[in-house]
């Protein structure tokens, strides 16, 4: 369900000394453990990649890495976040949703993969039980046992768990063993005074936790590019809020809706951010009658960048995010991308400048936002487009035109129009 958007005041002062949450907008009744009523419960091990090599700042990224853990699977059960070397251990009610747990866990950045684990003590035969039930489903014709005794006191070396282990999946199975490309591969951890036992693992998104980067406001269109730039920027921890820009009042509000709905799927069990919705309808109408028609464009994103910079400067933001590519269309040139460059203080970051488009597409159908990204709406910049617009103009020219544009009524009355949006889940059992 969409909720309303509010009005924003861009001239409202922010308090210098507010501490900013680095993973902004998760509440902490989100991050207050459950109990497990039953005592019967699943275990789950969740890996990190780049977080492990931050030495000195590692609790800091791992902390985050958790509450962003935390908050992606709340109203599952989850009553216990472990933080172990080199991994997190998660404990969950029996009558928690474990496939819903790991469809959430695959779109939580910093997490490089995870498995669902079987937990015993140091004695075998509980292990032979488990691995021997899993062996009698069949389903594969060659295996592997793969083991790590990372607890050196075991009395069993790895070699020798591994034998007698294999001996039992074979003589059960009938399947040979094949320590280069196994069908199925089962895997033994030996801690202290624990064994583990797994057999399927699963790729995470990778990358940093959310708000480990800091902030960045991402310029959301209704296309396929700017949802997928958003997603590599999440990939890089940046904690992301969205403006949007439409035409109205020339246009419904149809970009609006579609946009919203963008942002909700890149959120889902993430994080709660806002979109701020900008009116760009009579700036665009003045710049049309007033300015050279082949710099419209060049005019309509330098004036989209101002604002856009004032909003991210008074919401913290310490960059621009934008889903251009290098020359896929005439307004993307090298030229017009410097000229944007020299438009604001803020850097403009582009994750997608060098992609190909065939890329972008398979990104966003992989994200789920390629479907949207199609659907017809009204588009902000395709609103009184030239028929020729300037592929390579210079700064010196671009600024002359605008000496001679009078656009400060329009700016002004556009900065009391903005209105703000809250994205994110609200029903902690949303799907």
């Amino acid at each position: 369900m969409r909720r309303e958007p509010t009005e924003i005041d861009l001239n409202a002062e922010i308090d210098p000394n507010t501490e900013i949450d680095p993973v902004a907008g998760i509440a902490e009744s989100a991050l207050t453990p459950v109990t497990d009523p039953t005592g019967d419960h699943r275990s789950y091990f969740v890996y990190y990649s780049e977080v492990g090599l931050k030495r000195g700042n590692r609790p800091y990224f791992e902390q985050c890495l958790i509450r962003n853990i935390q908050h992606a699977l709340r109203g599952l059960g989850v009553f216990g976040t472990h933080r172990l070397f080199g991994r997190i251990r998660l404990d969950q009610a029996a009558t928690g949703d474990g496939d819903e747990l790991l469809r959430r866990l695959a779109r939580v950045h910093g997490v490089a993969h995870f498995e669902k684990v079987e937990r015993f003590g140091w004695d075998l035969e509980p292990v032979e039980k488990c691995l021997g039930a899993w062996a009698d489903e069949g389903g594969f014709k060659s295996f592997a046992i793969r083991c790590k005794r990372l607890e050196k006191t075991y009395p069993m070396r790895s070699s020798e768990i591994m034998i007698r282990l294999g001996s039992l999946v074979q003589s059960r199975s009938g399947a040979k063993v094949d320590l280069g490309t196994p069908e199925q591969e089962f895997h033994i951890l030996v801690l202290n005074k624990e064994v583990i036992l797994f057999r399927d693992r699963t790729a995470g998104p990778g990358g940093l936790p959310i708000g480990t980067a800091g902030r960045v406001l991402l310029m959301l269109s209704g296309g396929i590019d700017s949802p997928v730039a958003a997603e590599r920027l999440f990939r890089r921890g940046c904690h992301l809020q969205f403006v949007h820009f439409h035409s109205s009042p020339f246009t419904d509000r149809s970009s609006i809706e579609k946009t919203t709905d963008l942002a909700q799927i890149l959120t889902r069990h993430r994080v709660r951010t806002k979109m701020f919705l900008v009116p760009l309808g009579l700036l665009q109408t003045r710049i049309v009658s007033d300015a050279p028609a082949r710099w419209r464009v060049m005019l309509y994103r330098r004036y989209m960048l101002r604002i856009a910079e004032l909003i991210a400067r008074k919401q913290r933001c310490l960059a621009i995010g934008s889903g251009e590519n290098l020359a896929q269309v005439a307004s993307q040139t090298l030229h017009h991308l410097t000229l944007l460059d020299h438009t604001v203080e803020l850097p403009i970051l582009r994750p997608l400048l060098t992609y190909d488009k065939n890329e972008i597409i398979a990104e966003a159908q992989r994200i789920g936002t390629f479907d949207v990204s199609i659907e017809p709406h009204s588009d902000c910049c395709g609103y009184l487009l030239p028929r020729k617009p300037v592929t390579d103009g210079t700064l010196e020219e671009i600024l002359e035109i605008e000496s001679k544009l009078d656009v400060a009524e329009e700016f002004a009355e556009i900065l009391t129009r903005i209105e703000s949006v809250p994205i994110g889940d609200e029903d902690p059992k949303a799907g």
